[in-house]
């Protein structure tokens, strides 16, 4: 797989984006989901939308001090991933 995402990749992080963050329904980045994959590799279909602060700044982020609260409360990669198929209709 290339490091790289494709194009049609990168159309579909817009549409993940617009549905807003899957915790507090804010402006939302791209989570890489980083289930069925190894560690430190990215699939650029599984991907998540999550605002800054739910993804990484805030006290309780997927990647911050409280990510076992995170996944906790909202799920893990894989259900974040399963939830965003879902939003998007796929």
């Amino acid at each position: 797989m290339s490091n790289n995402p494709t194009a049609s990749q990168r159309r579909r992080w817009s549409r993940v984006a617009s549905l807003g963050c899957l915790v507090c329904h804010g402006e939302a980045n791209i989570h890489h989901c980083r289930h069925e994959c190894g560690m430190g590799q990215r699939n650029h279909d599984h991907v998540a939308p999550l605002c800054k602060y739910c993804h990484q700044d805030g006290p309780v982020s997927r990647h911050g001090q409280g990510s076992n609260i995170f996944r906790a409360e909202y799920g893990d990669d894989r259900d974040l991933h399963e939830m965003t198929v879902a939003k998007l209709g796929e």
